[in-house]
């Protein structure tokens, strides 16, 4: 989503839109040019299940 052209009522109403259809959404922004900043808004139905990380302390392989 073009963040240039999009009001904030605009953005708003996406997002609220995204919450109310998904379980999970999570937001990603870009910035390949400083005045034309970009918003993905990805949407997943079913939570994302979290993979436990190993601490590279724990001793494990």
């Amino acid at each position: 989503m073009p963040l240039y052209q999009v009001s904030r009522s605009e953005l708003e109403i996406n997002t609220n839109t995204m919450a109310q259809a998904f379980d999970e959404v999570t937001f990603w922004r870009g910035d390949l040019y400083a005045e034309r900043s970009i918003l993905a808004l990805v949407g997943k139905a079913t939570p994302l299940r979290s993979i436990p990380r190993r601490s590279p302390l724990s001793g494990a392989p």
